[in-house]
């Protein structure tokens, strides 16, 4: 995983100094890695896997996969992120949220 297991200062201090590129791109995050980030904080915090949040939105896990990287080609409709929300039990605006690193 792009993450190392934690959100905040820990995932900064990896990042900075083992993923200096994926730095600079969350120093300043677009609404997609917003988006990325906060899915990531909240699926590890309710203790899910990838594949298990995946089946409870009802969305392929390489679907999701690609959302939760960040990757360019991950251009999630509206659905998809009432989906996700839903399963993760939180109002969609909570996959917005700004990130402090």
């Amino acid at each position: 995983a792009v993450f190392a297991g934690t959100m905040g200062v820990e995932m900064g201090a990896f990042l900075k100094k083992r993923r200096p590129d994926l730095y600079e791109r969350y120093k300043n995050p677009s609404p997609k890695m917003r988006l990325a980030m906060n899915l990531y904080k909240l699926r590890t915090k309710q203790d899910l896997t990838q594949a298990q949040l995946a089946k409870l939105a009802e969305i392929g896990l390489s679907t999701y996969q690609r959302i939760e990287e960040a990757q360019p080609v991950a251009n999630p409709k509206v659905d998809v992120i009432v989906k996700l929300a839903t399963a993760l039990k939180v109002d969609m605006q909570e996959l917005w949220k700004p990130i402090n690193l």
